[in-house]
């Protein structure tokens, strides 16, 4: 009898080691990136970062439906003005003119390289002698006298062809100070959280911290106007990055779960063999 539990003890002692070296060796993947190539083309593998860690799997873009449109609005800058104050988020844009200020320091700072204007040719003697004459030439513009202070910092003008750039791109529609999507029926926001997309746990607490600025956004507007309250949804990588990791930690505590329970029952039945017992 001894001997037989001596045996049962080392198989399991043997299972156990198994299981803890599969655990230690095993590579969890939860992002999209996974039902890509395993040997991807240089083409493939700048899209494969640009899903874990790029721009875009940082953007949650949060909608905001029901109520009307005024307390849509006001769910809006009461959620973005909550989300503002989280570290959690490094942007978040609702179209407020709020926003306006800090957008012009990031396109000045960084107008060389967002300006489609910039070349080699640029900063010739020539090229410098033609853009400061149009940068000059701008100044008698009705729109001059408010880039007039630009001159001895942009002499190019490059901040100038950027606002040309944007005003050429189509841009969200905007009703009482927010974006609205194209039926008008929902108020629109862009979060972009500090941490990279494929951090699914952050993405998670992002997540979690834009549902809770919501509800009281919400509430609070819905106090307000005593109206009904709105109803918000959010979308993205960060989105389905977070409800990835969710499914694959729950489904396998589930199956190792219902593995060991029928492990135990089968160790029990080998040992007291009377499975009317178990």
């Amino acid at each position: 009898m001894n001997a037989r539990r001596l045996r049962v003890l080392a198989v399991w002692l043997g299972c156990v080691a198994f299981a803890a070296i599969v655990v230690a060796r095993a590579h969890y993947i939860t992002d999209l990136s996974a039902f890509l190539p395993a040997h991807p083309t240089p083409t493939q593998q700048l899209l494969v970062d640009q899903l874990r860690d790029g721009p875009a799997s940082r953007l949650i873009l949060i909608a905001i439906e029901q109520g009307d449109l005024a307390s849509r609005a006001r769910a809006s800058l009461g959620l973005v003005e909550r989300l503002r104050k989280d570290p959690a988020f490094s942007s978040v844009n609702n179209g407020e003119l709020v926003a306006g200020q800090r957008d012009r320091e990031f396109l000045f700072q960084h107008r060389y390289l967002l300006s489609e204007a910039v070349n080699a040719q640029r900063f010739t003697a020539g090229g410098l002698r033609a853009a400061i004459v149009e940068t000059i030439e701008n100044l008698a513009s009705p729109a001059g006298l408010l880039f007039k202070s630009l001159l001895p910092r942009d002499p190019t003008g490059e901040l100038l062809n950027i606002i040309d750039q944007l005003a050429r791109s189509p841009a969200p529609q905007s009703r009482d100070g927010v974006w609205v999507s194209s039926d008008g029926n929902r108020a629109l926001a862009v979060a972009q959280t500090a941490a990279n997309g494929s951090d699914s746990d952050a993405q998670s607490k992002a997540i979690d911290a834009i549902r809770a600025a919501f509800a009281a956004a919400a509430a609070e507007s819905a106090a307000a106007e005593e109206a009904a309250s709105a109803a918000g949804a959010a979308a993205g990588g960060g989105v389905v990055s977070a409800a990835g990791a969710g499914a694959s930690v729950l489904l396998p505590q589930a199956l190792s779960t219902n593995a060991a329970t029928k492990a135990l029952k089968a160790s029990l039945v080998f040992i007291y063999r009377y499975p009317r017992n178990i």
